[in-house]
């Protein structure tokens, strides 16, 4: 009988245990489900943002920004190679020394790269206290020779109106008159105040100076050389492979070192000539241009050059702006809607150094954006932007 208060006892503790687990269990699966529930909302929030980034119009108003709807339309072949800027010829000068004596530059301005006008000196020469090869006493005996036989010939000039003076002597005096006034006006062309002016024929700009002021420097010795910029050539190379399609070249571009990119036309330029054929020494085809310089291009630099054939087709294109690279991958921004741009990557084609042609990733009737990709690309990764944080190339 005493054994029956004990059953009792534990099937109450028991059946108050089972209640309380019961409980339990429902309150953690409550959480559970909660928590998955909030899980797959945010999920949920994350798939409609996926890879979309915002970019704002007021970041936009602090930058050179755009976009461009991609269209078809006729994009030339185009052959890529290197090209020089060359002087043209008559456009160099080498400035010399018509004397010897001791040399001084006309001020501190006269430093290699600095522009030059003609005719205005850049050197002096002058004798100094130099007892042999003096140029002020060889341009006084200059002078004095001149002189001399100037009078000589008008004397006998005057006699042989009388013929006191046969022919032959007559026109001896006039041969020595007419060598000495050679000699001493081209003395004195470049003689003044005791010393020589040596000035460029053209006007340019100094590439580079053989001397420093206060040396002495012989008669014929190179002192500068001048370059005339106003005009260049472009000297291109093609491979023997691409010489039929020398023949169809209808413009060029050129994108400078610092970036800066000018078609054939923008320069005034035109094609001069191309290579018919190659040797062991030039196994390359120089294909010429003539260009007007805006000022800002000096000879001997060098310049990526796209020959444009005429073979035009018709293809989605996108300005070289648009496109942005990432560890070798390119991509461009599409509009998915105001203010909000997706990452996309896509093949590249050719390019004309203007306009790239892209063979997979985009197509007609998307809008990209044309100028300020860098900055989106920045802002992709911080949410904001510094405007002077890129350089668009």
């Amino acid at each position: 009988m005493k054994k029956i208060p004990y059953c009792i006892a534990v099937i109450v503790i028991s059946m108050i245990g089972c209640t309380n687990d019961r409980t339990g269990t429902s309150s953690g699966t409550d959480t559970v489900i909660h928590d998955e529930t909030a899980h797959l909302e945010t999920g949920a929030e994350e798939h409609s943002h996926e890879g979309e980034i915002e970019f704002t119009g007021e970041q936009k108003s602090r930058i050179d920004f755009a976009v461009e709807k991609v269209v078809a339309a006729p994009f030339s072949e185009v052959i890529k190679t290197v090209g020089q800027l060359l002087p043209v010829p008559g456009g160099e000068e080498l400035l010399v020394a018509p004397a010897g004596g001791l040399l001084s530059l006309r001020g501190a301005d006269v430093v290699e790269g600095a522009r030059v006008i003609a005719n205005r000196p850049l050197f002096h020469i002058s004798g100094g206290n130099l007892a042999d090869n003096n140029i002020e006493i060889r341009y006084l005996e200059a002078e004095n020779e001149y002189l001399k036989a100037k009078a000589e010939y008008e004397r006998k000039e005057a006699l042989a109106k009388d013929k006191i003076v046969s022919a032959s002597e007559l026109t001896a005096a006039k041969t020595e008159f007419l060598n000495t006034e050679l000699v001493y006006n081209n003395l004195k062309d470049s003689y003044s105040s005791g010393r020589y002016d040596v000035s460029p024929n053209i006007n340019g700009y100094i590439q580079h100076i053989n001397v420093s002021s206060g040396q002495y420097v012989d008669v014929g010795e190179p002192l500068a050389s001048v370059v005339a910029n106003d005009q260049l050539y472009i000297r291109a190379e093609a491979r023997h492979s691409q010489a039929s399609k020398l023949s169809d070249i209808t413009s060029a571009n050129f994108k400078m070192a610092d970036g800066s990119i000018y078609s054939l036309g923008d320069l005034n330029g035109k094609l001069v000539a191309y290579g018919k054929g190659t040797d062991k020494e030039h196994p390359l085809l120089p294909v010429t241009f003539l260009v007007k310089n805006p000022s800002t291009l000096v000879p001997g630099a060098f310049v990526d050059t796209y020959l444009v054939i005429d073979d035009e087709r018709v293809a989605l294109t996108v300005p070289n702006t648009a496109i942005v690279e990432e560890m070798g991958a390119y991509f461009v921004f599409v509009e998915v809607h105001d203010d909000m741009y997706i990452k996309t990557p896509v093949v590249l084609g050719g390019t004309d150094g203007f306009r790239t042609e892209i063979l997979s990733g985009l197509i007609g009737g998307e809008v990209v954006v044309s100028k300020g990709a860098i900055f989106i690309k920045l802002a992709q990764g911080t949410g904001t932007i510094d405007a002077h944080a890129g350089h668009v190339h």
